[in-house]
Formats: structure tokens, sequence, C-alpha cells
């Protein structure tokens, strides 16, 4: 499966070498973790997946395992997902980062969620209608899709429906504002994939490109779309150690979490 690039940290790294790693998991409900993959994944397909955990304390890794060698080291944060309202032809409310990934209210600003996603399922596209903003920031990375497709609550599948004999075969997508100043946080990293094997991102909402818009679902040899949303990291020192050490916050003054990570 493909991610955005600036969805996730992304560090080149040295096979069979130690990294000390030190994570910081804030928010409850919130999907944390790291994936290791050799050079040329997926044609390449060893990998390896760790979920942190709140509380978790510093480690060490080495980049190898099973007599692989891994080149890079991917950091991620993942937004919880929940159906609200709604059934096909919709429209369908999902409520993505509930409180900001809590699952209880602390006092998030502002308060409510990441983003709210209105679908409406349809048997042709809109008159007038737009087709949803591309994925158009550059480089993206391929993944395993595991990290995602096994856990329920963290992706939502929007696919091809028959309902009372109509045959919905688009869907439009809306993200509702939350409140009168937003509709999304500044940091969440909607993506929208298509094909049997996720490879294609056909739409991706953000902050600045979060306009309605439809979207055929029978594109790239499937008849499904898979939605998640990821939070964005960004860098924020270099520790005198050489740690590098990467924030992950929606927008709001509160952080969801935290990595560092060092060559031992």
């Amino acid at each position: 499966m493909r991610v955005g690039e600036e969805s996730v940290v992304c560090k080149i790294i040295e096979g069979g070498k130690t990294y000390s790693i030190t994570p910081g998991v804030f928010k409850d409900n919130i999907r944390m973790g790291m994936i290791a993959v050799q050079q040329g994944f997926p044609s390449v397909g060893g990998y390896y997946h760790r979920i942190f955990q709140p509380n978790e304390s510093s480690f060490e890794w080495i980049a190898q395992q099973d007599g692989i060698n891994f080149a890079l080291l991917y950091f991620y944060v993942l937004l919880p997902w929940e159906q609200k309202s709604g059934v096909i032809p919709g429209p369908i409310t999902y409520h993505i980062g509930d409180h900001d990934g809590d699952k209880v209210h602390t006092g998030d600003i502002p308060t409510g969620q990441a983003a709210i996603l209105q679908v409406e399922y349809l048997e042709t596209p809109p008159t007038n209608g737009k087709v949803l903003s591309p994925y158009d920031s550059g480089q993206s990375y391929i993944l395993p899709a595991d990290f995602i497709e096994t856990v329920p609550g963290y992706y939502e599948k929007i696919m091809v429906s028959t309902v009372g004999g109509k045959h919905y075969s688009y869907a439009n997508f809306h993200l509702a504002k939350a409140n009168a100043n937003w509709d999304v946080e500044s940091n969440a990293r909607v993506h929208v994939l298509a094909g049997g094997q996720w490879n294609d991102i056909i739409g991706l909402m953000k902050t600045g490109k979060s306009e309605p818009g439809y979207l055929q679902l029978n594109q790239q040899g499937g008849n499904s779309m898979d939605l998640f949303a990821l939070v964005a990291p960004a860098k924020v020192t270099n520790g005198s150690d050489g740690t590098e050490n990467y924030v992950f916050q929606l927008g709001d003054p509160e952080k969801d979490g935290s990595v560092g990570v060092r060559k031992v």
C-alpha cells in the first residue's frame, strides 16, 4: 500500500546496525508503530513491524532479522475511525480521531475530531461535480498493507454496492466542519486508496485540499476504495547524542506521539 511522503517519518538505516528508539504514545487510541523494509520492497518482500505501547521505554533494535538487512525505517501514527450515522446510499458520517485520538475528552483545542467525513453513494457522477483532489504532494512510499488492514477501527472500506435495485459505483466525499473554524486538522492526512493491492493513492484530503469531490469506486482493477488517516510528523530537534527527534501533532497544542532514533 502507498502512503504520502509527508505522512510518515522515513529514515535510511544501515542493515545489521543497532539503533536506540524512544517512542512516546500520548493518546490512548491512536495506533503508532515502526516498519522496517528491505531495499527494493515490495519486490524484495522482507519487512519488520512493531506497534508501540503507551509508557513504553526506550529499546535497542538491530536492523536485521532472519538474515534480512533492512534499509529503510518508517514511523507512523494512525487515527481511529468510527461510523456515526447513515446507511447506503447515505450520507454516511464518519468521525476520524474523535477527541484528537482520546477516548475521553481531555481539553483538546478545538474539541471534536481530526475530521468529520461524509460519504454519499451515487449511481452516476454528480452534475457539475468535481473529482476529489488527487495526490499531488510528490513522492509516496510503499508499505506492507497489514499495518492497517488487519486492525478494525483504523480504516474504512467504500465498495461498489447494489441496494434497492440501484447500483452505486460512485461516491461523493465531503469533509464537514466540526465547528466554525476548521474542517480538518492541519496535520491530518486522509488517504483514499484504490486497487486490489492498495498501490494507488486516488485522493488525499488535508487542509487546503478538502473541497467536496467524487470518485468512481471501481478503479485500478478493484471494486472498492480504502480510507485511512495518518498524522504528518515534524522533525523538532537533533540531540547532542545524535538522536533525531520527531513529533506527531495534529495541529492543536497537544502532541499525539513522538519518537527519537539514534544509531548506537
